[in-house]
């Protein structure tokens, strides 16, 4: 199979002939540990693009200092490599709702010329291309602020609803100009919000199904109807709203698969949505020994992966992973998957 098949049948729960492997590798992990990891790259291709590029993989969001972003929030960076925190809200008074504009369509975190240029990257390869990284409570909360944000939620603020609706066009038109100009080289969209805290969500389940459920539902619904994947990331204890999401029409979903339990998770949701794996960030990626590592891959394959699909092994890499254990996943994925 090609990687574009493989991962369409994973997704799909149609025996691929082995799991797919996707890795999400930080600018900082580049700039750490440089032409090793490219290394590892090409020694072990994985099934969906890269963005990367040996001398282009720092982008200007990840460099120590001031960053505005294409919607006018303002980042602070410590350092280069890794993405800071917004430190300027442009939305932290409702009073500038009236004169805020969001980017043209073909603009955003990922811009349409972006897309294009790893698609045609990656052409020949008949990689799955997953695009985007569509953000909505993120993006309400990067421009408004998460204080004032979580105040609007609980006030039922009507010039928050008012702003939500504007964001979910504005993703909705992205969306639909992307795939204008390059929906058959795209099999999926990418959306990320996170959710979860440590042991639970953000806000609770009914408050979430009765203001973001049906948000969602829009906006996938447009990227289903248009023959492509819903794929969504969300970090921290979701584990309340995964049946919500699989309702919804989510194919595959990258989760703290470690913090939730991968039993659990199995026993839960097995068979009814594919999941993007993330390894253990908090402890085991960084902290762990290349033992540890290997036992905690072949757990959550052990869990996840009995059915006809349903499973993407893909690890997050950041500069605080040492190289032996990304060298390690690398060459574990290459023996499990098949």
């Amino acid at each position: 199979m090609t990687s574009r098949v493989r991962v369409n049948s994973a997704v799909s729960f149609s025996k691929p002939d082995m799991i797919p492997v996707d890795y999400w590798i930080l600018p900082g992990s580049y700039l750490k540990y440089g032409d090793a990891i490219f290394g590892l790259l090409e020694k072990y291709p994985k099934d969906f693009p890269e963005s990367a590029e040996r001398d282009n993989f720092l982008p200007p969001s990840h460099r120590k200092g001031l960053y505005k972003d294409a919607f006018g929030s303002v980042w602070r960076q410590e350092f280069d490599g890794c993405i800071g925190i917004v430190a300027e809200h442009p939305m932290s008074d409702w009073s500038a709702l009236q004169t805020y504009s969001l980017p043209e369509i073909t603009g955003g975190e990922i811009t349409l010329e972006q897309t294009k240029n790893i698609i045609a990257r990656h052409k020949t390869l008949e990689k799955y291309v997953c695009a985007d990284f569509i953000r909505t409570f993120e993006r309400l909360h990067f421009i408004r602020g998460m204080e004032d944000v979580m105040m609007d939620i609980a006030t039922g603020s009507k010039d928050m609803f008012l702003f939500l609706e504007r964001i979910v066009e504005w993703n909705i038109a992205h969306i639909k100009c992307v795939l204008d100009a390059a929906g058959d080289d795209i099999d999926g969209i990418w959306f990320s919000d996170d959710w979860g805290m440590q042991r639970s969500l953000l806000i609770s389940p009914r408050k979430w199904r009765e203001v973001f459920k049906p948000i969602y539902k829009r906006m996938f619904d447009f990227v289903k109807g248009s023959g492509k994947a819903v794929f969504l990331h969300s970090d921290g204890c979701i584990t309340d709203i995964i049946d919500d999401l699989i309702e919804l029409g989510v194919n595959a979903l990258n989760c703290q698969i470690e913090l939730m339990g991968a039993e659990l998770l199995a026993e839960r949701f097995g068979g009814r949505i594919a999941f993007h794996t993330d390894l253990d960030r908090q402890s085991i990626l960084p902290f762990g020994t290349t033992a540890e590592l290997r036992k905690h891959i072949e757990k959550i394959v052990a869990a996840l992966g009995g059915y006809t699909g349903g499973l993407i092994l893909n690890a997050e890499f950041g500069p605080d992973v040492p190289l032996e254990n990304i060298r390690c996943v690398f060459e574990t994925f290459d023996e499990i998957r098949r």
